[in-house]
């Protein structure tokens, strides 16, 4: 199979489907705007999303798994970036068109 028809196939949609369905999660597109600045520490993301940490965990570890972040130690501290920034900018298009179709300003 060539890139062209992988590209086109019901399995690279299948694959794409399974990666939307994995962040169509409200605080999980919420830790994705926080990282869209730059990396946060986990006590930050969940200072910033009131949530537990044990709770942030999950989704970061669900996150880590299906390639959406990146994570790093220092310490006991461990930090979390988006594994690709194109990542933020999907979801930064995304929010555009939902707003507009509400009657939202965005920018």
């Amino acid at each position: 199979m060539t890139e062209t028809q992988l590209f086109y196939s019901e399995d690279f949609y299948e694959m794409v489907a399974e990666f939307c369905k994995g962040q169509a999660n409200p605080k999980r597109l919420k830790i994705i705007e926080l990282l869209s600045s730059g990396e946060k520490s986990v006590g930050e993301l969940s200072r910033a999303l009131h949530i537990p940490q044990a709770n942030l965990s999950q989704h970061l570890s669900y996150m880590k798994r299906a390639g959406v972040l990146r994570s790093r130690r220092e310490g006991a501290t461990v930090y979390y970036n988006l594994a690709d920034g194109r990542i933020a900018e999907a979801c930064r298009l995304i929010k555009q068109v939902v707003a507009e179709r509400h009657g939202l300003k965005t920018g």
